[in-house]
């Protein structure tokens, strides 16, 4: 079967490695995890209940907003570990090789059910406060922006950003000049803003800024999907008027 690599400096269930493998020979070429545990009980309870509950399409489709996998419960073939690059000893190693893996093909899978105990370390560096953490928001940011921009954007040709807010700004300027010439406008529900232009001085560039109903496919979506922020509302509106419009191809949810 292979030389295959895990990964866990919490504590690990007695039957996780046999359904790791289990799963792994089934779905080759996959980086394969599983739910937690976390203790103490309730540490950093958002994202870990964000992570537990996604489903094996989600790995995919979420994996712009945060890492899908939680890096203690991984489990992987060594000469696909190799292939990606292994870790880089810099922040964001999890994020950066779980992008490597699955840019040049890999799979992601995950067993649904708690094999890992994640100890929560109040001075790790990779540990989460409302999904974010140590690690700072603006590099989190900056890499997320990279991997979608390579991974995704080759697809589309001009498209729209849902946000012209702070994280929409920042995909925004994280963005190389090809890139922002290819976006026909800023969508917000924010009256303040709603049928201005958006300056950007690099390149002297105005883009508009238009009321969510008004925004056509495809659009990267830069609002938290699960706050009480009206965005729900907004979002079950806009898909009504574009009933075909299909996530991870004519829209991607990237907070």
């Amino acid at each position: 079967i292979g030389p295959r690599a895990g990964f866990d400096d919490d504590i690990m269930y007695p039957h996780r490695i046999r359904l790791q493998l289990e799963a792994a020979l089934g779905h080759p070429n996959a980086l394969v995890g599983s739910n937690v545990v976390r203790i103490p009980e309730n540490s950093t309870h958002r994202y870990t209940d964000w992570a537990n509950s996604l489903t094996e399409e989600q790995l995919y489709l979420d994996r712009f907003k945060e890492v899908t996998l939680l890096m203690p419960t991984w489990f992987i073939k060594k000469d696909d570990f190799l292939a990606s690059g292994m870790f880089q000893e810099q922040p964001c190693e999890d994020l950066l090789f779980l992008y490597a893996h699955v840019s040049r093909g890999g799979k992601l899978f995950k067993v649904p059910e708690p094999l890992t105990v994640y100890r929560y370390h109040e001075q790790a560096l990779t540990q989460r406060k409302s999904g974010f953490g140590a690690i700072p928001r603006k590099l989190l940011l900056k890499h997320r922006t990279a991997a979608f921009e390579k991974q995704v954007l080759p697809g589309w040709g001009r498209f729209s950003i849902w946000s012209c807010g702070r994280d929409g700004k920042e995909f925004f300027k994280n963005t190389c000049p090809e890139t922002q010439q290819k976006v026909v406008c800023f969508a917000d529900v924010d009256p303040a803003k709603v049928g201005k232009d958006y300056f950007h001085v690099p390149l002297q560039l105005r883009v508009p800024i238009v009321h969510v109903m008004e925004v056509v496919p495809p659009v990267i979506i830069l609002v938290a999907s699960n706050r009480d922020n009206g965005f729900q509302e907004k979002f079950a509106q806009w898909r009504a008027k574009w009933p075909d419009a299909q996530e991870g191809v004519d829209y991607w949810h990237f907070c």
